[in-house]
């Protein structure tokens, strides 16, 4: 289902660059289903209230799907050390420029990558450990467009890191 050669720390990247965002989605998804009930009190037909209803299953479907990924999220980093939770917050949720970074946790900027590299690769294992490898994050969250747009950035950005590394 994700591209070839695509790795856990490539999906764990992808799924941590995602979560910061996935309450305003689940906003809006919500914003939508109210928009669906409100039209089908006007829906004269039988047709069309049932094109709504399944417009609705389907909101409230990829919701679910939304709200599994944010607590997958939020149980494996309660997993983590604190020191490694701390460096992704700041690199993923907020945000942090890396010269920040450096300075918060007191370390070299080489130092901080190792750290930053070190804290992913517990999020994966952690992933590892609770069921969740490839295959299953693909069945629960691969049909998700956004997820996966995530996951495309994830991996040009370590395509560009690699063909860098390779001169």
């Amino acid at each position: 289902m994700f591209p070839e050669g695509t790795t856990i720390e490539d999906l764990s990247k992808a799924l941590l660059e995602f979560y910061p965002r996935i309450d305003g989605h689940i906003g809006d998804i919500k914003e939508c289903v109210d928009t669906c009930v409100r039209r089908g009190f006007y829906e004269k037909c039988a047709e069309g209230q049932m094109r709504l209803y399944v417009k609705i299953l389907r909101y409230n479907s990829r919701k679910y799907t939304l709200s599994q990924m944010k607590d997958l999220v939020e149980v494996t980093l309660d997993e983590l050390p604190f020191s490694s939770r701390e460096i992704l917050k700041d690199k993923y949720f907020f945000r942090q420029d890396i010269h920040y970074m450096r300075i918060r946790f007191h370390t070299t900027l080489r130092t901080l990558f190792r750290h930053i590299d070190r804290a992913v690769n517990l999020f994966s294992l952690k992933l590892l450990e609770i069921g969740f490898d490839e295959n299953r994050l693909s069945e629960y969250f691969g049909m998700e467009s956004e997820f996966r747009a995530a996951l495309k950035r994830v991996l040009k950005r370590k395509d560009k890191y690699d063909s860098r590394r390779k001169r």
